[in-house]
């Protein structure tokens, strides 16, 4: 679940623990534990033993809860598809965190960048962006990331992307002294802003 369902289920939970939230706090929660329900319930639990029917304001939470937010590859892509760089950064921050390996997430980001080239070339050519969902088995809930990536993203940003991600491929398997995260969010940063960061080298020790 994400965004407006989120914010739904916390307010059934929040009802059926009987806890007293402000506003604010349900804001707090669906950002803090963003894909990760479990952990969510769990502190929902926890304020309702120590709070009971009080009421709960922003201050209260904050100092007991702790970021437990949760992401995978395929939220990380739905945020670059959008254009929501700011949350791409973070899930790459979490991501790292947990371990996630950095050969999947250059396999996906490289996957996706192949495919908007393809389909953009396409619609180029005439064909429809309907047929495209066909043929590259697009989910009705993904089609608009698809529609929006492809009205965003421009095609020369597309191509800076893919050859820095192919720098950030390299220097992840030869060089130990760069974090390949941080390499990775200027790739997605590039998809939007590519004639600014084709200015800048990955390699930013030798820049």
């Amino acid at each position: 679940m994400e965004g407006k369902q989120v914010n739904q289920w916390i307010q059934r939970q929040a009802r059926q623990n009987n806890l007293n939230l402000l506003p604010d706090v349900f804001l707090m929660l669906a950002e803090l534990f963003e894909g990760n329900l479990n952990a969510l319930e769990q502190e929902l639990q926890k304020l309702s033993i120590l709070f009971g029917q009080q009421l709960i304001t922003a201050n209260d939470a904050e100092k007991l809860l702790i970021k437990q937010a949760k992401f995978n590859p395929f939220q990380l892509i739905d945020a670059m598809l959008v254009g929501d760089i700011n949350k791409c950064i973070a899930m790459l921050d979490q991501l790292q965190q947990d371990g996630t390996a950095i050969n999947q997430l250059i396999w996906f980001i490289h996957k996706e960048i192949k495919q908007l080239f393809i389909m953009q070339e396409k619609m180029a050519q005439g064909d429809s962006f309907a047929n495209l969902c066909k043929e590259f088995r697009i989910w009705d809930k993904r089609k608009p990331l698809y529609q929006q990536a492809i009205n965003n993203i421009a095609e020369q940003n597309l191509a800076y992307a893919q050859a820095r991600l192919a720098d950030v491929d390299t220097i992840s398997k030869t060089n130990s002294e760069f974090n390949p995260f941080v390499l990775l969010a200027d790739v997605l940063v590039t998809l939007y802003h590519g004639e600014t960061m084709k200015h800048y080298s990955l390699n930013y020790e030798y820049a």
